[in-house]
């Protein structure tokens, strides 16, 4: 299980259709550490729909995986998994309770006697840009000496500050969206000027379709094992935007009766 991070990458980004040059989810991957992987992009560009399908991808090749994942949608959620990674954000600051969550999710790691992987989506949110170099260090650290059952790190970002610290690990780099300069530029450079004609997260000349990566996502879904469609020739495909749902309404009107003389 050694390379299932980066086979499960491959297998996830040969799907062209979704993450191809002209998919609703563009893609460049340069090689690193075989076991961490550094997805960054614009905020929209599809950074948190790939980890999804990678994950997917990888409980897929290893049906007891553990995804340890510490992500913006169960932040934005209710019950005990949320207090218990990011405690009262009423009471504490965002960027405190970022660090937690982060800290927790390395310790679960620590703890765990069984094959798991760590997600973090966007973990730097509310940290001053010094704060966020140091916690992208910590990670680095903790990247260079994980535990045996650890099979791979994710780290999804648009912050600069955090790539920069986590730059000593050596991670494999996933940019994701329309800019399409490689790791290095993007940090030396900083983020594309937009205008406010600008249209998607893009600003390359392509202008995405807001409808394009939702389709995408319940495609992936399909694949999972949700719905899909058999085609008259026996392939199976998911059953997203190539599948017509039957419309619910009326009822089509009968025959039209005959009227008693």
């Amino acid at each position: 299980m050694e390379s299932l991070l980066n086979d499960a990458t491959a297998a996830t980004l040969a799907e062209t259709d979704y993450f191809g040059p002209d998919g609703p989810v563009p893609t460049r991957v340069a090689s690193g550490h075989p076991k961490f992987a550094l997805v960054t992009g614009e905020n929209a560009s599809g950074k948190s729909f790939l980890v999804r399908a990678l994950g997917q991808r990888m409980r897929d090749a290893h049906p007891k995986l553990e995804i340890l994942a510490v992500t913006m949608s169960l932040r934005s959620q209710g019950g005990m998994a949320r207090a218990f990674l990011f405690g009262d954000e009423q009471r504490e600051s965002t960027g405190r309770s970022s660090i937690k969550a982060v800290l927790a999710g390395i310790r679960a790691c620590r703890e765990r006697q069984h094959d798991h992987v760590l997600i973090l989506d966007e973990p730097d949110i509310g940290l001053a840009e010094s704060y966020a170099g140091a916690l992208g260090a910590y990670l680095a650290a903790f990247v260079e000496d994980m535990p045996v059952r650890t099979l791979g790190v994710v780290v999804v970002t648009h912050s600069r500050p955090l790539v920069h610290g986590l730059l000593p690990a050596g991670p494999a780099s996933i940019r994701v969206g329309d800019d399409p300069r490689p790791l290095e530029h993007w940090l030396r450079e900083g983020p594309i000027p937009r205008g406010m004609g600008d249209r998607g997260p893009g600003g390359s000349g392509r202008r995405h379709d807001a409808r394009d990566q939702p389709r995408a996502e319940r495609e992936i879904r399909g694949e999972a094992g949700f719905r899909t469609q058999t085609l008259s020739d026996g392939t199976v495909r998911p059953c997203a935007g190539a599948c017509r749902r039957r419309r619910v309404g009326r009822p089509s009107p009968g025959p039209p009766s005959r009227r008693r003389s």
